[in-house]
């Protein structure tokens, strides 16, 4: 135990009877430790006898205002970058880049995609092979019944010469788009 723990405890009668009895035997035999526990004796009484001080009633908004000035501070001094943000743009950067770069392999595959008007033609008779060969956009194939028939898909003003080619071996049109860039031909022989 310290000096000042046994001044407190002999102070506030904290002591057993022994420890009283070797903190007297000590005051008497060591007068430098009698000069501090003089001291300390008088510093506890005036402090006693001045009692406990209120706080002052402006010392609370005060350190408010403090701790709010410094909260401010704190803030005006922290500005975080928005890194989440640019995350995520990259990755829709990223997601855009993908797809425009796929769709411009074939800039033909966004109109292949859009719904082309199909027009059925009626033949009486077979066509020339020769009209056949200046357009090399029919395929030959044959339906269910094994009936030939020539489709393929071409722009409008191709599609209407080619009809124009055919023409009195052209027995019904089923339809003629207007204002159609691209459209998918049907030509069968019917008997």
């Amino acid at each position: 135990m310290s000096n000042h723990e046994l001044f407190l405890a002999a102070m506030d009668g904290d002591l057993t009877g022994e420890e009283l009895d070797q903190l007297n035997a000590r005051l008497e035999s060591d007068p430098v430790f009698r000069s501090e526990f003089e001291q300390y004796k008088k510093t506890v009484g005036l402090l006693r006898k001045v009692g406990p001080a209120r706080a002052p009633g402006s010392l609370l908004p005060a350190i408010q205002r403090s701790m709010a000035r410094r909260h401010r501070r704190r803030i005006d001094l922290h500005v975080r970058f928005p890194y989440e943000l640019v995350v995520f743009l990259t990755m829709l950067a990223g997601v855009f880049y993908l797809w425009f770069s796929q769709m411009l392999q074939d800039p033909g595959r966004i109109v292949h995609k859009a719904d082309v008007p199909r027009i059925r033609v009626e033949l009486a008779a077979a066509p020339a092979p020769e009209l056949l060969d200046s357009f090399p956009e029919l395929k030959v194939s044959a339906d269910a019944a094994g009936l030939k028939f020539y489709s393929g898909r071409m722009e409008a003003p191709r599609a209407a010469n080619l009809l124009e080619s055919l023409g009195p071996n052209v027995k019904s049109v089923d339809f003629v788009p207007e204002g159609a860039a691209l459209v998918e031909l049907r030509l069968q022989t019917v008997p």
